[in-house]
Formats: C-alpha cells, structure tokens, sequence
C-alpha cells in the first residue's frame, strides 16, 4: 500500500524528462535498507514532487503571514530544503530500522545459543526467534524461513545481511551459517551477543555524558533566548527606535521559538541510543 502510494505521487509529473533517472541510482541500496519497495528513479521522483509543493505551500503560507514579496524569494532554497529532506529519508530509515534490529540482537542470539546447546533442530531454533517478541529482528527470520524453502538455508540466512544496514547483524549471518554447516556447539554466537551488549552499553554511557549539555541547550533555546529576545524588544523601541510590528513579534513566540525548541527535543531524541529510547 505505501509503496503503491509513492509510485501514484511519482507519476504525477515525469521528472526523468529533465533528470537522467541512472542520477538516482546510489539511492536503490537504502530503500533497500530501508525496506522501501520502489526503484530509485520512482523514490526520487517523488521526493521532487512532493519537496517541490511542499516548498512553494511553505512560501506562500510564509508570504500570507508576513506580507512581504520577500518572504517568495526563499521558495527555490525551501524546494531545495523539501527536496533533499525527502530525497535522503532513506539514509536515516536504513540507520534507524538497523538500530531496532541491533536492540533485539542479544537476547535472539543468546536464546538461539542457548537452543543449540538443547540440540534442537535450526529449523525449530530459527522459528522460535521468529516468534519470540524480537521486532523487526523476529520478522527477518520470518522472512528466513520463507525463503530457506527456495533458496536455501544457507542463503536465506545470508540475505539478511543484504536487507539490514549493521555490521553486527552481517557477523550473526555468518556465524549462524558456519553453525548450520558444522552442526558444533561453538561460543561464538553468545561471544557475540557479549559484544553487542557492550556495545550498546557504551553509547548509553556516552549518551549520559553529554546529556547535561544536552539539557542546557534546551533550556537556553525554550528559556533564556525569549526572554533576552523580550527585553531586546522592549529597550530597542525605547532607545533604538526599532521597528518591529505585533505581526514579527507574534511570529517569534508563537513559530521561532517553538520550532527551535522543537529541533532541540529532535536532536536530543536521535542522539538517544535506542536502548535508552525503547
């Protein structure tokens, strides 16, 4: 259903008369990280069209509040903005599906370890996982098993490396195939549950050291900049003779200053480890 959505948007205007759709290939790997079924000339297609509406609606929404013809000058940077936003969704949906993945790493292998050593058949083990509350991880292995029937358990497994953008889920790929083909009871696969762990462990501290600034950042952009903006306000009429209308000064309370409080929540979420987040 959405990717049929895109491709009706994407047909609305035909781009690729003007832009070469092999300009577009590099995009083709992250919606397949991504797990966004379109072609790259399709995902791009459509990050022209909707970027190129939603900046000339900005402007002119920028143009009614404001009054001033200078407010239209910005719509080709405010294409450019939608545009490229949209264009390289796929680049931060491929980073945070690998997180998601990377969440439930552990605890899959550590169950799957712990299986192997009950002797149960990898079928049944890979089953289990696919069952087990692992998210997105759970419905890599689903897709495991519907294609171990064509293609191969050795392939299936190998595949999830071509879909999943994380190095830790490659290295699970090829220990769980080296498990598959020896049949031994090895360590590897807890050593790396181990490793991932740790991993995770020290973003989350690196994430508590910098959240103190993090915090400060907030307060000074929701707090401190209204209020010096106010008391420029107020001693610039006084003194400065500035000209500022009730219009510019709503419009900085009730739009700037929520969108830069905005951007700052944003910021501190993506930079949240998703450990800390869940």
């Amino acid at each position: 259903m959405k990717s049929q959505i895109i491709r009706e948007i994407a047909s609305l205007v035909e781009w690729n008369r003007y832009i070469p759709n092999s300009n577009f290939d590099f995009l083709q790997k992250e919606l397949e990280f991504s797990k966004i079924d379109v072609l790259a000339w399709e995902w791009a297609q459509f990050s022209i069209t909707v970027g190129v509406f939603s900046g000339i609606l900005g402007s002119l929404i920028a143009f009614y509040y404001s009054g001033n013809f200078a407010a239209l000058l910005f719509l080709p940077i405010a294409i450019l903005i939608f545009v490229s936003l949209i264009l390289f969704l796929p680049f931060y949906l491929k980073k945070k599906r690998a997180e998601e993945i990377e969440i439930h790493l552990p605890m899959a292998l550590r169950a799957i370890s712990l299986k192997i050593e009950m002797d149960l058949p990898f079928e049944k083990i890979l089953k289990d996982v696919s069952n087990g509350g692992f998210g997105e991880l759970g419905e890599e292995f689903s897709i495991v098993l519907r294609e171990m029937e064509i293609l191969g358990m050795e392939k299936a497994i190998s595949n999830i490396g071509r879909r999943v953008d994380s190095e830790f889920a490659r290295k699970a790929c090829q220990l769980l195939i080296a498990e598959y083909r020896s049949g031994a009871k090895s360590s590897g696969i807890a050593n790396l549950a181990d490793q991932v762990s740790f991993h995770q462990k020290t973003k989350a501290q690196e994430y508590f050291a910098k959240s103190s600034l993090l915090g400060i950042a907030f307060i000074a952009v929701s707090c401190i900049v209204p209020a010096l903006f106010a008391t420029y306000v107020v001693i610039g009429s006084a003194v400065l003779s500035l000209t500022l209308t009730p219009n510019d000064i709503y419009f900085a309370y009730l739009v700037v200053f929520p969108l830069l409080s905005l951007c700052v929540l944003v910021y501190i979420r993506e930079k949240t480890p998703k450990i800390l987040a869940i």
